[in-house]
């Protein structure tokens, strides 16, 4: 039996991980890890945008037929010996992690796991246009800066380009993007979506178990942190 892990910035369905998978012998593992929170002071609302998406998303998944493992624990490690010894994977599939410190504590953890198990890292395209071996190729030994990279992933992707030039005669229009706007420039309001009930669940976790991060999210639901959770809240949810 394989498993699939998704973590919370790599919710597409158009990931390898999950156009290849096969709803009736894989399951999906997600896991809200409140230690990777505390790694720093993030915004409390960086963080219900983060739980939140990933418990629509589990949702998603299970309107497709996939069986989802969404669990909360205090570590991925936790989370993965409680995975473990209900589901007992033979194999663990993962996306390619970018994020250095993510990618290495995910070694760390895969130097640990049972010589039974097998681990395959997929592609992390389309969550980005080139794998990191395709960027390291494209930008050889020379420094590494955006403006280059952006320059030379256009030529090599055909993007924006009149033959070999950029169309406009220019690589970019960031300086006439930094003026101010024009006095008669109207700005429509922001579009705001009242929250739904998984993600005022989420505000309460995020209100009480992350309460020294900062920012107060009272203004988010018009109701203070205190109030309980629905009964039917995804992040109660251990196997489903």
């Amino acid at each position: 039996m394989a498993t699939r892990w998704i973590f919370g910035n790599q919710l597409s369905h158009s990931l390898p991980l999950l156009t290849e998978a096969d709803p009736k012998e894989d399951i999906i593992l997600m896991v809200e890890a409140t230690s990777r929170s505390t790694w720093k002071a993030y915004h409390k609302q960086k963080l219900v945008l983060i739980f939140s998406a990933m418990r629509h998303f589990a949702d998603e998944l299970r309107d497709k037929g996939f069986t989802v493992d969404y669990r909360e624990a205090d570590s991925f490690d936790e989370a993965w010996k409680q995975h473990q010894k209900t589901y007992q994977p033979t194999h663990l599939l993962y996306t390619a992690i970018t994020d250095e410190p993510m990618r290495r504590a995910l070694q760390k953890f895969q130097d640990t796991l049972a010589k039974t198990i097998t681990v395959d890292v997929c592609s992390d395209v389309p969550l980005f246009l080139l794998t990191q071996d395709e960027a390291i190729a494209l930008l050889g030994d020379k420094p590494w800066k955006m403006d280059r990279f952006y320059r030379q992933l256009r030529k090599h992707r055909r993007l924006l380009m009149n033959g070999n030039k950029p169309i406009g005669g220019k690589w970019s229009f960031d300086a006439e993007n930094r003026k101010p706007a024009k006095d008669d420039v109207d700005f429509k309001a922001p579009i705001r979506f009242r929250p739904d009930q998984i993600t005022r669940d989420v505000i309460h976790k995020v209100e009480t178990t992350f309460a020294d991060h900062p920012v107060s999210l009272r203004r988010s639901t018009g109701r203070s942190p205190e109030q309980k959770p629905s009964a039917r809240s995804p992040g109660s949810l251990k196997n489903s």
